[in-house]
């Protein structure tokens, strides 16, 4: 393993009820950027990106990082044959982008501007299940901190300005902000072209400065990161299954499901899972009502 699973976020562990989530987060939209995950009772409360990952899994060095992530990117942009493939071969971000919502291994960290789909995302794999059991943690970024701490590390004002500039948002500006030089930081970043999925999800990367060094370590080289100003992270209490059974619910009424997430068969498969607990009580609910001839309901009294 490259680096020591780093705890480093227990200490910012507020654990808060699912109604107290949703009053103090609607305050902090358009502010913050949200990340749901679960972990297991033996995992550390950290955050690593896919190729972090992967790279621990080969036990491969992260010296190699920068090199084996563009022979992907060149691999992938060779072997790509969608209708959009000028856009993957121009700009490197979109391409990377594509490559994560397929399942490859990159740098990127999916976080979303909605709190509702980052709790979505904590609560998904939740399990009661005896020695399985996960608890849901949504991870908050506030945007104003990302940037003035990045543009300190980066020490380039023109390179940062650029990279927002939308005439100069493609490999021109993407390449020497990421890829040219080995600078620590984290940033909230999306391509200019967004695919599907990524708008849907309401969906924005955390995307690491320097790939040869893990995403704590980015993080904790930004200033002020341990202010709760900055980062903070919240642990859902879901401490019984009619708790899992309220927030899905909560959920599902605000559309945010596998099947409105994930267009597609595999995300209307995926959504037949969380209706369990719907599936469950359906008899009652209909046994409440009677249908008439007309195709019309009226409520039993």
């Amino acid at each position: 393993m490259n680096f020591p699973s780093e705890d480093i976020f227990t200490k910012k562990v507020r654990d808060i009820s699912w109604e107290k989530y949703l009053e103090l987060s609607k305050e902090m939209i358009p502010y913050w950027i949200f990340r749901g995950k679960s972990y297991g009772k033996k995992e550390s409360i950290s955050l690593k990106s896919g190729l972090e990952r992967a790279l621990d899994s080969y036990d491969i060095p992260f010296s190699k990082a920068k090199e084996i992530e563009e022979y992907m990117i060149r691999d992938f942009k060779r072997k790509y044959e969608g209708i959009d493939f000028d856009i993957v071969s121009d700009d490197t971000f979109y391409c990377l982008s594509l490559m994560q919502h397929f399942g490859c291994p990159t740098r990127l960290l999916d976080c979303t501007y909605s709190p509702y789909i980052a709790a979505f995302f904590a609560v998904e794999n939740i399990s009661f299940e005896k020695d399985a059991e996960r608890k849901a943690f949504v991870f908050c970024f506030n945007h104003k901190w990302i940037n003035k701490s990045a543009k300190r590390n980066i020490n380039n004002h023109n390179l940062f300005k650029k990279r927002f500039d939308e005439k100069i948002l493609a490999d021109k500006s993407f390449k020497p902000l990421y890829m040219e030089k080995k600078r620590s930081f984290i940033v909230a970043d999306n391509p200019h072209q967004l695919h599907r999925r990524l708008s849907i999800q309401k969906g924005v990367f955390l995307i690491q400065g320097n790939i040869s060094k893990s995403m704590m370590e980015n993080i904790k080289s930004m200033k002020d990161w341990q202010s709760e100003k900055s980062v903070i992270v919240y642990n859902l209490e879901i401490d019984t299954k009619e708790d899992l059974k309220k927030e899905y619910e909560d959920l599902r009424l605000m559309n945010i499901t596998h099947e409105s997430l994930f267009p597609g068969l595999d995300g209307f498969a995926k959504s037949l899972k969380q209706n369990l607990y719907w599936y469950r009580d359906l008899r009652e609910i209909k046994a409440n009502i009677i249908p008439y001839k007309m195709g019309h309901i009226k409520e039993r009294r």
